[in-house]
């Protein structure tokens, strides 16, 4: 018994060794080979974060120079649900302002990063087959008619030039003033949403549906002076997520849980005020309420929604 506990033990002991010498073998000695043998590391790749042993993960593969996903990039479907299904439902108009607190990764000071950045882009060159809709007189009107909007004409319409005379005050004479008309995304603080809330009677469950974005541009008087702001296109909500899944935002909660855009708006990571719901005079809350009135509305319609989903169950 003693003698094959004697020789078992030498069979480890020899195979330990040979193991310990294979490694060592590897190391050549020679910085060429050694660096070849590195290069397929952690250390090497362009998104480590040195020393810390972390990685800038993509959210579903890798990241271009933008920060958007180029490879594996997935959208998560929506769940079907059958019109006959649908028990009861609200269509609501609200407006994100990103100047709230938290809003602020709408306006992430990176260049590029902003929401705003990066639906335009999306917009001018047609990323993923978007297209963008005329405003029209309604809100909604874009999902009965879908009046696509050109982009020459809104480069037309938002970029250019203005020319104003101005009087100097020491001659009286008047000069002229040439203006240059571009979009700047610094302005760009709030953008409207159209969204359909229903209860669904399959899933007993209440569900929302985002349907449109529209970003809302300021507009100024030749004196600087600001008369109002006006929307620029509308963007249907469906087509738009298949480009907000690439991008990353700013998750200020945890670094090592980085969201994209679609994460965002699907789980309304957002604060907003509702500004119109559907009703017999198709108008909106300004309509008949103003100030403080009016946002005490918006919430008193938030809070009729939430109500309808308790209502229907009983206990």
């Amino acid at each position: 018994m003693q003698k094959r506990f004697l020789t078992l033990l030498a069979f480890f002991t020899l195979s330990t060794a040979s193991v310990w010498a294979q490694n060592d073998g590897d190391q050549t000695g020679d910085p060429a080979n050694d660096a070849t043998t590195a290069s397929t590391g952690p250390a090497s790749d362009d998104r480590f974060l040195g020393g810390m042993g972390v990685y800038k993960r993509a959210l579903h593969g890798t990241i271009d120079q933008n920060g958007a996903a180029t490879t594996g990039v997935r959208t998560l479907e929506y769940d079907f649900v059958r019109q006959s299904d649908i028990y009861w439902q609200k269509r609501i108009w609200r407006v994100i302002d990103f100047r709230e607190k938290m809003n602020l990764p709408f306006i992430y000071p990176k260049p590029g990063a902003k929401f705003f950045e990066i639906i335009h882009r999306a917009a001018m060159t047609s990323e993923e087959g978007l297209r963008m809709y005329s405003t029209g007189e309604n809100d909604d009107q874009f999902l009965s008619k879908g009046i696509y909007m050109d982009t020459t004409a809104f480069k037309t319409a938002f970029n250019g030039s203005d020319t104003s005379y101005i009087p100097d005050p020491n001659t009286g004479e008047i000069d002229t003033a040439v203006i240059v008309r571009k979009i700047d995304a610094e302005k760009v603080t709030k953008m409207r949403v159209i969204e359909d809330w229903f209860f669904d009677d399959e899933s007993s469950t209440m569900q929302v549906r985002i349907l449109g974005i529209c970003p809302l541009y300021p507009m100024y008087t030749s004196s600087g002076q600001f008369v109002g702001e006006i929307p620029m296109y509308w963007l249907y909500y469906p087509d738009l997520r298949k480009v907000l899944t690439k991008y990353e935002v700013y998750n200020s909660r945890n670094d090592a849980k980085p969201m994209s855009w679609d994460d965002v708006m699907e789980n309304r990571f957002f604060s907003s005020y509702i500004y119109k719901e559907s009703n017999v005079y198709d108008r909106r809350i300004s309509d008949y309420a103003n100030g403080l009135d009016a946002l005490l509305e918006g919430e008193r319609i938030k809070q009729d929604i939430m109500d309808k989903e308790q209502f229907l169950w009983s206990y």
